[in-house]
């Protein structure tokens, strides 16, 4: 393979050590996948780069978490609403996401708008999380004598928005890492510095 022909076996266990793992998918992935990564490990990022990286995810994260957490109770507590309402919204927005999360990843190496593929969905992403987050823990607007299935609507289309705009940011963050890493030694420390940031925000 491209990998073992410029490190051979040996080279890749004196060189990087404990990070070898990383190679064991190049028996996995195409040969144009490797070649790729073999061009793009020769440029390595600056400190900008690794920073914006590190903080790319921070707002998906609060909002997962807050999603996770507070949501069914903000449902049923706040909003006095049944539980089937709250399950029925909850479902609404899982199941939007596992669609969405493989349409993103099929669609983010497809579209390209002149920013960057990565860099459009990422944007793309975060305008959506932050327009529709807060929609969903508010008053449905004009909804004062609307029955539930408008309530539902409501919600509900608010909640398939930020479950989209979740899953470009997510996909998009994650596939930045072999663009901006210039060795896998930076494809570890860009990993564990979103995964630190991730854990300090809940």
């Amino acid at each position: 393979s491209g990998i073992n022909a410029e490190y051979g076996s040996s080279g890749i266990n004196a060189e990087y050590g404990d990070i070898q793992v990383l190679y064991i998918f190049n028996r996995l992935l195409p040969q144009s996948s490797m070649m790729m990564f073999d061009r793009i490990v020769k440029s390595p990022p600056g400190i900008a780069a690794e920073f914006g990286f590190s903080v790319g995810h921070i707002l998906n994260d609060l909002c997962s978490s807050c999603w996770f957490t507070y949501l069914i109770i903000y449902l049923t507590d706040v909003k006095k609403e049944s539980k089937n309402f709250a399950g029925i919204l909850m479902l609404i927005g899982q199941f939007a996401d596992g669609l969405a999360t493989p349409l993103v990843g099929i669609l983010i190496d497809k579209i390209n708008c002149g920013y960057g593929r990565r860099k459009t969905w990422h944007a793309i992403g975060t305008i959506c999380v932050a327009m529709s987050f807060g929609f969903i823990f508010n008053q449905c607007i004009g909804c004062e004598t609307a029955t539930t299935t408008v309530h539902r609507a409501y919600y509900g289309s608010f909640i398939v928005l930020f479950q989209f705009g979740w899953a470009s940011t997510q996909i998009s963050h994650l596939s930045l890492i072999p663009v901006i890493a210039g060795s896998p030694e930076k494809i570890i420390f860009l990993t564990q510095s979103g995964l630190g940031l991730r854990l300090c925000v809940g």
